[in-house]
Order: C-alpha cells, then structure tokens, then sequence
C-alpha cells in the first residue's frame, strides 16, 4: 500500500441503521443508557431519534466537540433544544451545561426529566 498524499482524502464506506428500526428489528421498547460516539455526527442521531421514534432514553451520553465538528444546533441552544424533548443537560460530571465551561472529557450528558 502507498502512502497517502496529504491532499488526498481517506474515504470509508459505512453503514447505518436507523435507532428507530434497531428498536423495532431488536423488540426494544425502553433504553437506559445511551452512548453515542459517532465522530461529530452524535446530534444528527439524536434528533432523528427524537423526531421518528418514540424511545426516550432515561440517559443519553455523546461526544460534544465544537471546536472540531460544525453541529446544526448552536451551543447555546443546546440546553433549550434538549428541554423541548424533555431532558436536562448536563455535564458528565452533573453540573448543568452552559456554553462557557469547559466540557469535561468532551462529553455531554442529557437526562431526561419528563416521561
């Protein structure tokens, strides 16, 4: 195998599934605990979760990283977005999120607060 150019891109080809018709395929009706670590694309999946599913997970955990990935939803409506679905976000370690504070181990924790 050569060496890669550095303006040449590494592409790799994936499949998915969405939680929706995981849920359905596995007969899950209730999840726990969810972590989602999908390099940048942990808000996508969540809010296609909260958009076609009816799964609420009790806690959600995902890689937040600003700095390095573009998210659709701005960090400082990240708090409010997450409350529309029923969930307080926090960080890992319990605090609430606000925009400011540093995220520790660049993960953010989303519990949910109403059935």
């Amino acid at each position: 195998m050569r060496p890669r150019r550095p303006d040449e891109t590494r592409r790799l080809l994936t499949m998915g599934v969405r939680i929706r018709e995981l849920a359905e395929r596995l007969d899950i009706d209730a999840i726990a605990v969810m972590k989602i670590d999908i390099e940048g694309q942990d808000l996508s999946i969540i809010d296609d979760m909260f958009r076609s599913s009816i799964l609420r997970p009790r806690h959600i955990l995902f890689e937040y990283l600003p700095s390095r990935f573009d998210y659709a939803i701005a960090a400082p409506h990240l708090t409010a977005y997450f409350a529309d679905f029923g969930y307080e976000l926090l960080t890992i370690d319990g605090i609430a999120y606000t925009p400011e504070q540093d995220v520790p181990e660049e993960n953010l924790w989303a519990r949910r607060i109403s059935a």
